[in-house]
């Protein structure tokens, strides 16, 4: 699943994101819950994808991720 957003994320010419450290900032968050996930540490990956979906509200919340591309 990760891989496939990643995958997304990385193509930014929708016009999804108002600017260019949007994008980034959510891929470095999925390249860490991926790692913490290969290396089975439940505990990193749980808060790492609270970290994630905080940055995402903050994001929508700002205009900075369009709200019709929000799908959780």
């Amino acid at each position: 699943m990760l891989k496939i957003s990643k995958n997304k994320l990385s193509n930014t010419r929708s016009g999804a994101f108002a600017n260019k450290e949007a994008p980034h900032a959510l891929l470095l968050h999925l390249t860490a819950i991926s790692h913490y996930e290969d290396q089975k540490a439940e505990e990193k990956v749980l808060r790492h994808l609270g970290g994630l979906k905080h940055l995402l509200d903050n994001q929508k919340e700002n205009d900075v991720i369009m709200k019709r591309h929000m799908k959780l």
